[in-house]
């Protein structure tokens, strides 16, 4: 099968890259991470010729050179992550569910990039005056002129 064409690495313009499909997604507990590893290690391919990863649910799609040999493809159906066998697959493309999803979740996500933000405090600012002060007052006697005498401990 063909598959659908990936976009071409920057640092290697000349490489030809394919769209595979991985049987391991978010609900597998699968990081981008986890899976350039587990090629990386397995597949002995370098991480720089690893192209882009894309999580899905229950499956995620990885753009890797043109051309791999029947031995390295076998290989990485059985390759696991996170307990989760690859079963790699060349990806034929269609809009699935999880891409449906995607979209609409990035759409949502691009509305409520665009509303106003209501400008809020860091929480760390609101204690930051109290360390200040006592940095401050450090060593100073508040009320008297004798020096504050420091307790030392005997351990």
């Amino acid at each position: 099968a063909q598959g659908e064409k990936a976009p071409r690495l920057k640092k290697f313009p000349d490489i030809e890259m394919v769209r595979y499909r991985l049987d391991v997604g978010r609900a597998h507990g699968a990081t981008p991470k986890d899976i350039v590893g587990a090629i990386a290690n397995e597949a002995e391919i370098e991480s720089q010729y690893i192209g882009h990863i894309k999580l899905y649910d229950d499956y995620s799609t990885v753009d890797l050179p043109e051309g791999m040999p029947k031995e390295l493809f076998q290989l990485l159906k059985k390759v696991r992550v996170r307990q989760q066998k690859l079963n790699i697959s060349v990806y034929e493309g269609g809009e699935s569910y999880d891409q449906k999803y995607d979209q609409k979740h990035d759409q949502k996500h691009d509305q409520a990039l665009s509303k106003p933000q209501h400008k809020k405090k860091p929480a760390g600012k609101k204690f930051e005056h109290k360390f200040e002060n006592k940095r401050e007052n450090k060593g100073e006697n508040k009320g008297g002129s004798k020096p504050v005498a420091k307790k030392r401990f005997k351990g």
